[in-house]
């Protein structure tokens, strides 16, 4: 970066947590850099914080798939970022949630993307079986991931519909309670799981390792 001049970048938040991590960026003359968009993995508060405050730059979260990249996501020059957020859908796009058989413009449930939109994938080559499940009947994509969309537009993606942990029947998404632990400044990194009970079913157990093991 220091060598190249970059000013804008797109790099995944492992990579961001490396640059931590492992380095030390105030070695070096970064005054050209600018922007990143983050996206690939979830990006935590606790690092986009590290990145903006350390790195002096914007950092735009961005979400895709390869079946249907570049979404939605942040574009602080254009409108605010809303913090627990991934940002607004990109212009052009259409999205809902689903949620069983009823699908809103607006709530929590699994995100779809209207397929009439260009950047979603046409086929699974070679694979009609698989390409058949990635749509409902009507021709949305189901992308596989729990979402809430919001009055407002904005979009949070909460983790995959799989991951989703029921606990006394309520749902509760992982992403959600380590964003939350994450935020404690001891916490230097967290995993959450779902583990059985007979009594709720499954209950949320967390790992955790803290940056000084003294203080938790």
């Amino acid at each position: 970066m220091e060598s190249q001049g970059i000013t804008h970048s797109f790099l995944p938040p492992t990579a961001l947590r490396r640059i931590r991590d492992e380095t030390s960026p105030a070695d070096y003359d970064l005054s050209s850099f600018e922007t990143i968009m983050c996206g690939a993995e979830p990006l935590t508060a606790s690092v986009k914080r590290w990145a903006q405050d350390t790195l002096g730059v914007t950092v735009n979260e961005a979400y895709g798939q390869t079946e249907a990249n570049a979404i939605l996501g942040e574009s602080t020059a254009l409108y605010p970022s809303k913090e627990g957020t991934t940002g607004l859908p990109y212009p052009g796009h259409t999205l809902a949630v689903q949620q069983g058989d009823e699908r809103r413009g607006i709530g929590r449930g699994e995100l779809l993307i209207d397929s009439s939109d260009p950047v979603v994938f046409i086929e699974y080559w070679n694979d009609p079986e698989a390409t058949s499940t990635a749509f409902t009947e009507d021709g949305w994509l189901k992308t596989g991931d729990e979402a809430i969309i919001q009055e407002n537009g904005y979009v949070s993606i909460e983790g995959r519909v799989d991951d989703i942990i029921i606990t006394s029947g309520y749902r509760v998404s992982p992403k959600e309670v380590e964003s939350k632990l994450e935020s404690h400044p001891n916490v230097e990194a967290v995993v959450v799981g779902g583990i059985s009970d007979p009594d709720r079913g499954t209950v949320i157990k967390a790992f955790i390792v803290p940056i000084d093991e003294r203080i938790l």
